[in-house]
């Protein structure tokens, strides 16, 4: 019974691991790319750093899809989001040909950017993504395991509870 509960414990160590370190290499490839574009003082600076972005987006097949558990929510669709960032280069590429463009239409471009690239969560600014996106494709399976773990777990405990006596 140790050897099942210890197979179980690592294995969700395991995915934990796993869920840690997507996140981070989500945060590191996509999100703070995504962050800098936000932040960038010039059209260039975000448009190099959107193209990165998108770069990683495209070779994680993150274009299409929705990244919800259980039920599909608009907030979590891949296809919205890569979208409308794609839709922000468009905008970049177009202000950036235009060579009479203002400081003040430049400065506008770059607002509506960082409006589009940023959500205001009340305390700060967070970087606009569906939700689970660093795990995608893999958060249905995850979520499954989880639970199956859990329940193995609990059901081995009741198990060793009930031969204790």
């Amino acid at each position: 019974m140790k050897f099942i509960i210890g197979i179980l414990i690592f294995a969700l160590v395991f995915i934990i691991g796993f869920i840690i370190i997507a996140g981070i290499s989500f945060d590191i490839n996509i999100g703070q790319h995504l962050k800098r574009a936000a932040d960038a003082n010039t059209l260039k600076l975000a448009q190099d750093e959107l193209k990165q972005a998108l770069q990683v987006i495209e070779l994680r097949n993150l274009k299409e899809g929705n990244t919800s558990i259980l039920i599909p929510a608009p907030s979590n669709d891949l296809d919205f989001w890569y979208k409308n960032l794609k839709a922000s280069l468009g905008e970049l590429d177009l202000a950036l040909a235009n060579t009479k463009m203002s400081q003040l239409e430049q400065s506008n471009v770059l607002m509506k950017l960082r409006e589009t690239l940023l959500d205001d969560g009340g305390e700060s600014l967070s970087v606009t993504c569906p939700a689970y996106v660093s795990m995608h494709p893999y958060q249905k399976i995850i979520f499954v395991l989880v639970i199956i773990i859990i329940l193995g777990m609990i059901a081995a405990f009741l198990y060793g509870m009930a031969h204790e006596f």
